[in-house]
């Protein structure tokens, strides 16, 4: 294994790393059984009525959903006694119109009040056909601002609360790995916050309402009570880089996707969190350390779905030198930008449920302030579920080895 550069005069503390987007059985702490057999269809039954409203840009938008498209997901906990009910733990809802353009999509989780509450969203302006993660064509929102600027344009959940009253498998379906919900009315709640490249709208989700015949796929591996995000994170707590202290909160880096501040205290609940530091001006060669971790991430993610995973870029790509005192320089990377954080994923196949996120201001390379308390690049923070931190890769010998990676999520696992 090759050793990698040490970086001179760069300490570090150290933040957080990503909640995953789960879609069918992949969930937050939870595994899948059988994956790829989710219920995931528009039941024939089923319709999804009520009007998306806002204000954007000083334009009053208004979709209507009634007679457009609905695919639902929903998770149950299989009741092994047939004669029980069985919970819910996921409802994953894309509302369209017809031809597919506008839509919706919105994921509820149980959280800390009444039903599931809200774990993300995101409304597609423009949605784009993808091939090898490059998008190839796009299906544009008319008449939504800022649609047709080119590409993908989604906004993502900025704030707000929402929540989803669904009641639990009735005896007889909940212990079934396919179940039917019968004449279902699930009548959203709340307003939210959906944001884009610094910009907010407010939408009211109470407008919107799901009826009819549901299917739920069930899994014995799921949880009825699991919460993720800062209601379930530890207080009085010290936070840092090192062994023993807790992922920062907050990290101070900015998402790749939307140029938003990211807030760490959403992955608090994760069976455990990831924190990756990259200076992209040490790996330009192809033999640089850790290669194969890195670009192994998203089997590690595959293989462990409820992990929380943050990749932070911290430099781009070329090298500055500077002088730090007479006769003495040292060598630094530049700030990175957005694009290039988002190159960055697509350079290492990394994927969506890894949340990525960049170095704007230069702030996380200072003493005190970096993401991970070793003095290499890459370098990994692994932490049990409440962010405390157990492991820290590599270490003085500067090598950083696949076995020793899948060693420290492991043990960060059993530690929950």
């Amino acid at each position: 294994m090759i050793t990698r550069p040490r970086l001179t005069r760069l300490s570090t503390r150290h933040p957080a790393a990503c909640a995953v987007l789960l879609l069918a059985l992949c969930l937050p702490g939870c595994g899948a059984e059988e994956p790829g057999t989710a219920a995931s269809a528009t039941a024939a039954s089923a319709k999804a009525t009520g009007v998306f409203s806002a204000s954007v840009d000083g334009k009053d938008v208004s979709i209507d959903y009634a007679n457009g498209k609905l695919v639902t997901e929903i998770v149950h906990k299989i009741n092994p006694d047939a004669t029980g009910y069985g919970c819910v733990t996921t409802v994953f809802l894309s509302l369209a119109k017809a031809d597919g353009s506008c839509a919706l999509e919105l994921t509820f989780q149980p959280g800390a009040g009444d039903g599931l509450a809200l774990s993300s969203a995101s409304f597609f302006a423009s949605k784009g056909t993808k091939q090898g993660g490059v998008v190839i064509d796009t299906l544009v929102c008319d008449g939504f601002p800022g649609a047709d600027k080119g590409g993908e344009v989604v906004w993502k959940l900025g704030g707000g609360d929402s929540n989803l009253l669904i009641a639990p498998v009735q005896p007889g379906e909940s212990s079934k790995v396919l179940a039917t919900l019968k004449a279902q009315d699930l009548k959203l709640n709340g307003k939210i916050k959906l944001k884009n490249g610094g910009k907010l709208f407010e939408v009211d989700l109470g407008k919107l309402r799901v009826q009819g015949d549901l299917k739920s796929t069930g899994s014995t591996q799921v949880s009825c009570g699991s919460v993720t995000g800062s209601a379930v994170c530890p207080k009085g707590v010290t936070y840092g880089n090192k062994v023993g202290e807790y992922v920062r909160q907050p990290l101070g880096a900015y998402r790749c996707d939307d140029d938003s501040l990211y807030d760490t205290s959403e992955l608090c609940g994760s069976s455990a969190q990831i924190v990756v530091a990259y200076q992209h001006w040490v790996t330009l060669k192809d033999n640089w350390g850790g290669k194969d971790v890195i670009a192994g991430l998203g089997k590690t993610v595959d293989n462990h779905k409820d992990l929380g995973v943050v990749f932070v870029v911290l430099s781009g790509k070329e090298k500055i030198v500077v002088e730090t005192s007479p006769g003495k320089f040292e060598a630094k990377g530049p700030a990175p930008t957005q694009a290039e954080c988002l190159e960055i994923k697509q350079l290492y196949n990394i994927p969506d449920s890894v949340v990525m996120v960049y170095n704007k201001d230069k702030s996380l390379v200072n003493t005190g302030n970096q993401p991970v308390g070793v003095n290499f690049t890459p370098a990994v923070a692994v932490a049990a579920g409440d962010g405390k931190i157990l492991s820290l890769l590599p270490g003085a010998d500067g090598k950083l080895e696949q076995a020793a990676f899948d060693k420290a999520v492991a043990d960060a696992i059993d530690a929950n």
